[in-house]
Order: C-alpha cells, then sequence, then structure tokens
C-alpha cells in the first residue's frame, strides 16, 4: 500500500474516531488538558460544556462534607467583624481560638476575625 492510501486512511480513521467523541465547548480549542488517572469509585468524566475532563462520584458513592459546622446555630459560626469592609456581606466566619500571645483581632481587608499579636 502506497505512503498516500495509508495517510488517507488515518485521516479517516481519525475523522470517524473525532465523530463518536462529545464536541467541546468553542472556549476550550487552545486548552491542553492534564493526563489524569482516578482512583476508585471516582470515574473520569466530562460534560459536553467542560472543556477538561474530572475524576467524579456520585453522592451514593462517596460521603460528603456538607459544611453543617456553619449552620445556625453553631458554636463555631460568628459574624463578619465590625471593620470588615462591605464586600464582605454575607461571608461565614469562623470564631478564632488563638494560641498563647495572641488575641482576637482584625487585619485590614479582612472579613473575619483573626489572631493577631497581643495587645
Amino acid at each position: 500500500m502506497s505512503i498516500m492510501w495509508q495517510i488517507i486512511w488515518a485521516a479517516l480513521a481519525f475523522v470517524a474516531d473525532a465523530s463518536n467523541a462529545s464536541p467541546q465547548a468553542p472556549t476550550c480549542f487552545d486548552i491542553q488538558c492534564a493526563d489524569i488517572q482516578c482512583l476508585s469509585p471516582f470515574k473520569l468524566r466530562r460534560l459536553d460544556d467542560q472543556c477538561c475532563p474530572i475524576c467524579w462520584a456520585d453522592d451514593d458513592e462517596i460521603k460528603l462534607d456538607r459544611h453543617t459546622a456553619l449552620n445556625e446555630p453553631s458554636p463555631y459560626r460568628t459574624e463578619v467583624h465590625p471593620a470588615a469592609p462591605t464586600t464582605c456581606g454575607g461571608a461565614f466566619c469562623f470564631k478564632p481560638f488563638c494560641a498563647a500571645g495572641y488575641t482576637v483581632g482584625h487585619e485590614q481587608g479582612r472579613c473575619c476575625s483573626v489572631c493577631v499579636p497581643g495587645r
């Protein structure tokens, strides 16, 4: 078989294989995805609107962390610091537990209280 026919057959095989794949979003044309391996129970999955595949498992296959520690009422949750920026509305803050030599205070630009060197 000549080299020309080999090239044609290879191109036809590539087109046939590409037509079976789900189309990628137009924004994905120049994105190179990582070659990832998924550990069980996760499986490799790419939805039509995703550029790259991810490791995915259904909710009934793995335990979920729904961050219920911050549901109200919670002994761990506190309001944003009074000096917090206005962009912090709706933020969730933990009550800080400070080590010796530190006290609860505020750092400019932060939403929540933090531990600062003692005063």
